[in-house]
Formats: structure tokens, sequence, C-alpha cells
């Protein structure tokens, strides 16, 4: 099953003007499976040094059509929680991350070997009102929240690795921290898909720019292809 599950959707959402509001519940989304996979999104992922050391720096190359199914996805996920991990398989051959993870486990791992027991991934969604924007706008006020950020980490399918080889190996997206984080990255790729945006390019995290990222999520460039 694919993404193309959310075309329905997509056809009513892509055409709206800013500032319209849409309730989404529940019964907004078909049955999300617990794999779905997508023959168009493609991912790169490289490095960059920074002051504290090598930081991920992932690509993500997409249409509008599939930003706004990613973010549906997203939601989707959030509001049904079935499954501990939801996961996109990115069938794309020039993709360099394969897997995306939505991470619901109460416990698990960083890229740190920490352990991170988070009760707030335990919070169910009823409702949410998300209101269409320009994706400059919502990132900027979006980002000025202390409490409401993604996570995002580049990992593999065991969630560790021993080696330089395994490092630069690593192919998983792993994502997108609690439910408000992921009603975040949900609204971001929303917003990038309408009609009405006219950006090329967005970050969802980077040093120069409005982060809606945690401190220690790895660095993301949203780019319409």
């Amino acid at each position: 099953m694919n993404l193309e599950i959310f075309n329905e959707k997509i056809e009513k959402i892509k055409e709206i003007e800013f500032g319209t509001k849409t309730d989404f519940d529940i019964s907004s989304f078909p049955i999300v499976p617990e794999f779905i996979n997508s023959d168009r999104i493609k991912i790169q992922l490289r490095q960059r040094f920074v002051r504290s050391g090598l930081i991920d720096n992932v690509i993500i190359q997409l249409t509008k059509k599939d930003s706004i199914a990613l973010g549906l996805w997203i939601m989707g996920a959030c509001f049904q929680k079935k499954f501990e991990k939801y996961i996109l398989q990115l069938e794309n051959e020039d993709s360099s991350i394969r897997e995306i993870w939505i991470d619901f486990r109460p416990n698990r791992t960083d890229d740190k070997n920490i352990v991170l027991d988070n009760p707030q991934i335990q919070k169910t969604l009823k409702k949410f009102v998300w209101t269409a924007d320009s994706v400059e706008d919502f990132i900027r006020s979006a980002s000025l929240s202390n409490q409401q950020k993604i996570s995002v980490y580049v990992t593999n399918s065991l969630e560790d690795w021993f080696t330089i080889d395994q490092f630069y190996k690593r192919d998983i997206l792993l994502g997108f921290g609690d439910i408000d984080g992921g009603c975040i990255a949900a609204e971001f790729f929303l917003n990038l898909g309408l009609d009405k945006s006219d950006v090329n390019y967005e970050y969802i995290n980077y040093e120069y720019t409005p982060r809606l990222a945690r401190e220690n999520s790895c660095e993301i460039r949203a780019e319409l292809v």
C-alpha cells in the first residue's frame, strides 16, 4: 500500500486558502497501515561540521502532492496509534534513507544511546485544528514555542552502530518525538504542499533559521521537485 490512499483528501486540501481552518479527528483518515511505501520521495543523507562536531544533514526531495500526503500520514498515525512504529518505505533507488519511522515506543534510545522515557508519548490525540499558512510564517510562529518541538534522528535497523562503516550506512529517519512534535511535522508538510505555497525549499532545523526541531535533532531541508 502506498501514500496514494490519501489522494482523495489531498484533492480537498491542496487548493485551500491561507487562513482556512480544517478540523481533523480520527474519522478524517483512512486506516493507516503499519507499513506503507512511496516510490517518489527521496532522502539524501550528508554530514556537516559545526562547532560542536559532525552533525547529520538530511535533504528530503518530494512533490507538493507527496508533501501533503506525508503530512497526512504523520497526522493519521498520531490519531490512530495502533502500532508502536509506523514505517514509510522509500522505494526510490536513489534515496540514501530507506525508511521513515514514526515512533510511539514509550522507551527507546536515541542516537547517543541515551534511554528516552517520555510520558508525552502516551498521550492520545482526539482532535486537531490546522490553519493553512505560508510555510515561512508557520515556521516563524511555531519556532517560538519552547514546549512543542520535533525530534528527528538518523539511525539503522539495529538502532546502534559500532564502526565507521556502520555509521555511514545508517538508512532510517526516526521521528517525530511526542504527539505535539508529530503535529508540528504534519503541519509543516501540509503547508509546504499547498498550491498557494510559493517556496521551493524550507528548513525544519538549520542553525541559521528559526527551528522547529529540538536542539539535538538532525538538520532537515525539504525540497520541492
